[in-house]
């Protein structure tokens, strides 16, 4: 049984503080500046940076709402994760994690009430280095945390075995950073290249990881 003061995440109060703040910004710039918004804003920009796909003003409501249900989700999630004591033990990577990932968010909705308000922004440029340095971010601790079913790689083969797990993080961790570098480079350049790039890095980091730990655990695995 869990104690009643247990903390219902690893998220120390300072990071917890400083999400509502940054939350709570999305939503009161929202409110600010939803009377000056043109009755459709922008929601995705294409590789040349320019916006090519709009939805009604009321959107900015649901953008602005992401932070804030993220925040709450990432609170949530360890509670019900049936290996939530190892959070505790990866309580500085969550931490790290969990204010990049809502930092993203809200900077995002931000340009997105800067641009509809006629803010001449490089969109494509905030967007690729944000994601960019999230991946680094994540790519710096992936290595340090503990198995759980919500955070890292889960994959059958590293959720069976502890070892499968760290090899395949280490490896994961390295692959993040290059990829999240990659984001970064691109963001300064438009055009297919700008794309492909990030891309391919990104596929990279997602694809070996997974299949890396598939072989590793076929060689671990007794002969039939």
């Amino acid at each position: 049984m869990v104690s009643g003061n247990k903390r219902p995440a690893p998220i120390s109060r300072s990071s917890w503080i400083t999400a509502l703040v940054l939350s709570g910004t999305a939503l009161i710039a929202t409110a600010a500046l939803y009377n000056r918004l043109p009755s459709s804003v922008p929601v995705h920009w294409n590789i040349m940076g320019e916006a090519d796909s709009y939805g009604p003003r009321y959107m900015v409501w649901v953008l602005g709402s992401l932070p804030l249900l993220t925040a709450l989700l990432m609170r949530l999630l360890p509670q019900i994760d049936p290996r939530r004591g190892n959070y505790e033990k990866s309580e500085r990577a969550y931490n790290a994690v969990f204010l990049a990932t809502v930092t993203l968010m809200t900077l995002i909705h931000l340009m997105v009430l800067a641009v509809s308000v006629g803010i001449d922004l490089r969109a494509d440029m905030i967007v690729k280095a944000g994601v960019g340095v999230l991946f680094v971010v994540i790519g710096n601790y992936l290595g340090t945390i503990r198995s759980t079913f919500f955070f890292g790689i889960r994959t059958p083969w590293t959720l069976s075995n502890d070892e499968i797990w760290r090899r395949t993080h280490r490896l994961g961790g390295r692959l993040f950073i290059l990829a999240g570098f990659c984001f970064i480079v691109s963001s300064f350049f438009r055009g297919l290249l700008s794309a492909i790039l990030p891309f391919s890095a990104l596929a990279i980091a997602v694809t070996v990881p997974l299949v890396y730990s598939c072989v590793i655990y076929k060689r671990q695995a007794p002969p039939d």
